[in-house]
């Protein structure tokens, strides 16, 4: 370590350069007694105060809290006017000043995320990080080590980790919260993800959020996140060879600096995330240690891009233009010498001593302006000159992108064809503005369509996300088929940034009759399919922004069908019969799922008729009921609740069946009539909620069924005629044809 630090020194010194120490063990400094040395101008002076900080080094490790604290290290060096820094790291990033039983080993998501923060504050101060990780480590990352005597392992599944940490993607190590309890996943529980593949535990219906852990997998990946350049090296035995290899070549590059400017040529953006995403394209430069060519760099979060130009000997030439130009963007001239060009320029040597600069001719570094083409051409570079060229841009007026989706996790809507069942149909609108200035859109217009059988009773704009587009919930205007929500609502939108609000619009079902799947089934950009709404932004001087989203639709509905002694007779005239003998007689419920959404569970209840006037009285007892693919049956009032093992998909039949006791057995020739009702509940996901107070959906389904009781052998005739014993009493009669027939037989012979 010391010898890579006296051999940045050596490289550095007299150059016009500066240097410092910081060190990141425990609070950066790790011991009072020896503070961050720097930064100091590499002079003579400097060189001697440089090699002394350097020599007692060893001073500055502690031997009892050996902490890497990156955010301490990363804060110690802001606005202290460094160029570059580079961090040599061989251990994993935490906090060591933590309350509780091994928390000061652990690293946490504040660790990662504080460092990122640091890192890319002092980046976004002009100073370019250079990472060097020693070794490879592999550790978990905790959620919430801030708070003493808290440990928390898991994350969200939705939450995007930072560079280099991955999350468990195994099955049974996640977790769901469910009723405030993280409860583990099993191999066999159904998993279902959202349209960003997040997956969700899916229980009956109701999706629960996954929780899982994080661990860090590469941290050469984490400290690329934020450096200009990241390397890895197998030991410190390496660092020199590194160190070198950094410092070489530090010069021989040209930097494009974009700034944005007014009509009178102010800049009003400069060195942050407005500047930055501007291409550049250089027609050869180095790239990792070979030239190759056109080669393009965007600008970063400071508004710069560097080119390594090549060169072997004598004076070098490259050419950069900006390419694509940025829509809405222009070059600006600048006056330099008289002359309007292309990018004014400043030169230094590779001692630190400035280069003379001149425009269209001259016998040092020249540049030569295309500004119809948005291009300049310095000439007459050394091998390790630096060369720092501003080019402006006007700023343009605000524009705007209009982008809707489904809401997440766009969940189909569950329907019931249940009249004045309400709905909600949540929709994403992200309005991104590319400009250098805010500004605020005039009007969003919401042109919701209606599936049959359906009316829109209201459309509601929700604030979302970091940077809402609106502050508070905000009911849109109606006027005709259009919801308009006006610019005193809308707020300003960030230059190069992107605000968001959930548009929420709350259908109505008011004929459920015509409702039906396939037209609730979202289809491309057909606007008669699905819950499919248009979303129109207006801003400037008449300019619109259109995108349009569609959330499907799912009916959730079932019919039963009664059998008596396996016969569907539901009328008088279509009585099952029941022959003479009978103890019992067997009764079968067939449910069958007629619509798109699971069904979970059916309750059973079966009434008796009245014979002469056919309405319902008291209920049957049912017992002993048997049905497949039952996971649990529950007595409840009057009736059974039944639960399948698994939710009845569409077009499946849920069987059941069970014995009527005697007791319920007509008398000869009497009928027997009964009905059964079948009724289920179905909770919708939450996002489609109305109002907590809103009903869920109700399911009914009714079948009747008759029967009658016949005498096999004396064939007695039922009191009221029906055809469905026709054929019971034919073949009584005919056994007791055959029965005197072979009575007189007998006779003869004997």
């Amino acid at each position: 370590m010391q010898d890579a630090a006296r051999q940045v020194i050596n490289a550095l010194k007299n150059t016009g350069s500066s240097f410092g120490i910081h060190t990141f063990s425990d609070s950066s400094p790790s011991t009072a007694l020896y503070p961050n040395f720097g930064p100091v101008l590499l002079d003579a002076a400097g060189i001697a105060q440089a090699t002394n900080a350097v020599n007692n080094l060893p001073n500055a490790w502690s031997t009892t809290a050996r902490a890497s604290n990156l955010a301490a290290g990363f804060n110690s060096m802001a606005g202290k006017g460094y160029d570059a820094v580079i961090v040599i790291t061989d251990g994993k990033p935490y906090k060591a000043n933590r309350q509780g039983p091994g928390f000061p080993t652990q690293t946490s998501w504040e660790d990662l995320t504080k460092s990122s923060a640091a890192a890319q504050d002092l980046a976004s101060k002009g100073t370019g990080i250079f990472s060097l990780v020693v070794g490879s480590l592999s550790f978990p990352v905790y959620n919430h080590l801030e708070t003493a005597g808290t440990r928390q392992p898991y994350f969200p599944y939705s939450e995007t980790p930072p560079a280099g940490v991955q999350r468990d993607t195994t099955k049974v190590n996640w977790r769901y919260d469910f009723n405030g309890q993280l409860t583990a996943v099993r191999a066999s529980d159904t998993i279902t993800n959202d349209a960003n593949g997040i997956p969700y535990y899916d229980r009956s219906g109701r999706l629960y959020p996954i929780r899982t852990t994080w661990a860090m997998t590469d941290t050469l990946a984490y400290m690329s996140s934020f450096s200009v350049k990241a390397d890895r090296m197998g030991s410190y035995a390496d660092l020199q060879n590194y160190i070198r290899g950094l410092i070489t070549g530090c010069f021989g590059t040209v930097i494009v600096n974009k700034q944005i400017v007014d009509d009178s040529g102010k800049v009003i953006q400069q060195g942050n995330a407005a500047t930055s995403g501007f291409t550049f394209q250089a027609d050869q430069a180095q790239v990792n240690g070979q030239t190759q060519s056109n080669v393009s760099k965007d600008t970063d979060n400071t508004g710069k891009a560097a080119f390594n130009y090549p060169i072997t000997t004598g004076p070098g030439s490259i050419r950069i233009q900006e390419t694509p130009m940025r829509s809405g963007f222009a070059l600006t001239p600048q006056n330099q010498e008289g002359t309007a060009v292309a990018a004014a320029c400043t030169a230094r040597d590779a001692t630190g001593q400035p280069r003379p600069v001149s425009y269209g001719s001259g016998s040092s570094i020249v540049v030569n302006s295309d500004a119809p083409n948005n291009a300049f051409t310095l000439t007459g570079l050394g091998k390790d000159d630096r060369v720092e060229c501003v080019v402006q841009n006007k700023a343009q007026v605000a524009n705007f992108a209009l982008s809707k989706k489904p809401y997440p996790p766009a969940q189909p809507r569950i329907v019931g064809k249940q009249n004045g069942q309400r709905l909600n149909s949540e929709y994403l609108v992200e309005v991104t503005n590319p400009s250098t200035t805010a500004g605020a859109p005039t009007e969003l217009r919401e042109l919701p369509s209606t599936p049959p059988g359906f009316t829109v009773d209201s459309v509601t704009v929700v604030p979302d996300g970091p940077t809402p587009l609106v502050t508070s919930a905000q009911e849109m205007t109606r006027s005709n088929n259009t919801w308009t929500l006006g610019a005193p609502a809308l707020q300003p939108v960030p230059a190069g940034q992107t605000s968001r609000a959930k548009v929420v619009v709350v259908y109505r079902v008011t004929d459920p009759t015509v409702v039906n799947d396939q037209a609730l089934t979202c289809s491309g950009s057909d606007a008669t399919r699905g819950f499919y709404n248009n979303a129109q932004l207006a801003f400037g001087s008449n300019k619109t922004s259109d995108s349009a989203a569609c959330v499907s639709g799912l009916t959730v509905g079932f019919s039963v069908t009664k059998k008596i002694a396996g016969t569907d007779a539901n009328t008088k005239d279509q009585a099952a019969a029941i022959l003479e003998g009978a103890g019992t007689f067997p009764i079968t419920y067939e449910i069958k799922n007629t619509g798109k959404a699971p069904v979970t569970s059916v309750r059973l209840n079966d009434q008796r008729l009245n014979i002469s006037t056919g309405q319902p009285g008291a209920a049957l007892p049912i017992t002993g009921l048997t049905c497949n693919a039952a996971n649990r049956m529950t007595a409840i009032t009057d009736g059974v609740e039944v639960t399948p093992q698994t939710p009845l998909a569409t077009g499946q039949t849920l069987i059941c069946q069970w014995n009527a006791p005697a007791s319920l057995m007509p008398n000869y020739g009497d009928y027997h009539a009964d009905r059964i009702q079948a009724t289920s509940q179905y909770v919708p996901p939450a996002g489609q909620i109305v109002a907590s107070q809103d009903p869920p959906i109700a399911l009914q389904a009714v079948d009747p069924a008759w029967a009658v009781r016949i005498p096999i052998a004396v064939g007695t005739l039922p009191k009221s005629g029906g055809r469905g014993a026709t054929g019971y009493l034919l073949l009584g009669l005919a056994v007791v044809g055959i029965g005197a027939i072979s009575l007189a037989r007998t006779h003869r012979t004997t």
